[in-house]
């Protein structure tokens, strides 16, 4: 029931969570650090590419966190067999962090893509209705992604999965963004 309250609470419009500058690198190798055991005890293999520059936004670990949960967690439901790699990584894309997870899973038909992010959608092969939950997890990360004034993307992976990219707008991304006009001249 734990989603269903995530939903609930977005739902409500409550206050946002206190967000804060992070580096979103850093605060994803935690969050993984401690959800790592959990994920592997399901069978995941998880891959996390070590981040070069700092990829500062203005998040929450709890925003952050539900994000990661859930695509990981689709991308264990959607990946048959024992083993089952999940690659996470974080990068800068021009003024957008990126923060992806790809997995090497079924993958989501191209003309299902749009629904997925429709609440409570489930792509709809035998395989995925052993696992309920997809349309959930996905509607949650995208409502946590638009009120984070982000980006989400859905393509085919290199390894035949999923790779589901969240784009979250950097916050020292100075180099890329006009400096405002000066004060006074608004009118």
């Amino acid at each position: 029931g734990q989603q269903v309250l995530a939903t609930a609470r977005l739902e409500a419009d409550t206050p946002p969570v206190a967000r804060q500058r992070h580096d979103l690198g850093v605060m994803v190798a935690d969050i993984l650090s401690h959800a790592r055991p959990v994920l592997e005890a399901r069978g995941a293999q998880l891959e996390l590419e070590p981040t070069t520059v700092p990829v500062v936004v203005n998040v929450s670990t709890e925003e952050v966190s539900l994000m990661l949960d859930n695509l990981i967690d689709n991308a264990i439901k959607y990946s048959p067999g024992e083993t089952k790699r999940v690659s996470v990584k974080v990068e800068r894309e021009g003024r957008w962090a990126n923060l992806s997870v790809e997995d090497r899973g079924t993958g989501i038909p191209e003309n299902e893509r749009d629904n997925v992010l429709e609440r409570f959608y489930r792509v709809g092969s035998e395989l995925t209705r052993t696992s309920p939950g997809l349309g959930l997890g996905l509607y949650l990360v995208h409502r946590a992604v638009e009120s984070l004034e982000g980006r989400l993307r859905l393509e085919d992976g290199a390894g035949g999965g999923t790779l589901v990219t969240i784009l979250l707008p950097l916050l020292d991304a100075s180099e890329y963004v006009a400096t405002p006009a000066a004060a006074g001249a608004m009118d």
